[in-house]
């Protein structure tokens, strides 16, 4: 029997360092792994490649083995697929998925899990914008963004428990995922929702350094935050309060959130979510970098 080709990455610190050098192709593992480095995550394990200490291929799976992360160089191709070829710690006969996989890495994906599963996987591609480090003006939540509603107010604060339970209920894909989990990133690394506030002025500043943590027993008006696998995700807006600049305003608050603490705020956008795609094309400060896929059976 082959040697397992994985092992357990030993210091998450280092390794994120060290994938660093691929950015932006590498935001999503790199935040990733100072999420759980910094215990701020607790979802994912992490192993790199036996006997190839300074090698960049970095894997992450799940508890339950349903998702998965890789990176790697593009001159590092062929250790990969060496890798996936013999590892036992993927189960290839069940449902799992690729996540956020770099566009010159899809096909060796593509081709190992023909040999190990019988049968391709499905490919849903996504567009990969990134804010760019850069002064920003401060943000406010100004009349205009309100719509003439001034009272209550509104405030951008951090989700709370509930509002974190229904951005995860009303998801397509996040539906299953632990709120606890969730919670536990949307409170000490980024996440932003709109908040109804009777005490809020018209004219409201947003708080990138402090943000406040929204209530726990209410439901924002509009919401965004991080996941374990490294991009700010589940952006939405209620239905009502659409096309009020709610949902430029989390992703921009979030995305500076993310920046201070040293992280890459991105974000992924289906190729035909249009209107997420026209928002994102017109934010200044974010710029779509490259393309990216999410393989699965």
């Amino acid at each position: 029997m082959e040697e397992e080709p994985f092992i357990l990455a030993k210091d998450l610190l280092r390794l994120a360092e060290r994938v660093k050098e691929e950015l932006p192709f590498s935001a999503s593992m790199y935040n990733s792994l100072l999420f759980h480095a910094r215990n701020h995550a607790q979802a994912f394990t992490f192993y790199t490649l036996r006997g190839r200490p300074h090698a960049h291929v970095v894997m992450w799976i799940n508890k339950s083995k349903t998702e998965i992360g890789v990176h790697a160089k593009p001159e590092e191709i062929h250790l990969l697929k060496e890798a996936l070829t013999t590892t036992q710690l993927l189960a290839w006969q069940s449902q799992y998925c690729f996540f956020a996989v770099q566009d010159y890495l899809t096909q060796t994906i593509q081709d190992v899990a023909e040999n190990r599963a019988g049968k391709p996987l499905i490919l849903s591609g996504v567009y990969t914008f990134v804010r760019q480090d850069e002064a920003s003006p401060p943000l406010r939540i100004t009349p205009a963004i309100m719509t003439n509603r001034c009272t209550p107010g509104l405030r951008v604060c951090k989700l709370g428990r509930a509002g974190v339970a229904h951005m995860l209920a009303t998801n397509n894909y996040h539906k299953d995922r632990d709120v606890d989990e969730i919670l536990r990133l949307a409170t000490r690394v980024s996440s932003a929702g709109v908040y109804e506030d009777e005490s809020a002025s018209q004219d409201s500043p947003v708080s990138v350094e402090a943000m406040p943590l929204g209530p726990h027993d209410r439901i924002p008006l509009a919401w965004v935050s991080c996941l374990q696998y490294g991009a700010l995700a589940s952006l939405m807006t209620e239905q009502e309060h659409r096309r009020k600049g709610l949902a430029q305003l989390v992703v921009e608050a979030a995305g500076r959130v993310m920046a201070t603490q040293g992280y890459v705020p991105h974000a992924y956008v289906e190729t035909d979510n249009e209107p997420s795609f026209k928002m994102f094309s017109r934010m200044a400060g974010w710029e779509r970098k490259h393309d990216a896929i999410f393989m699965h059976t």
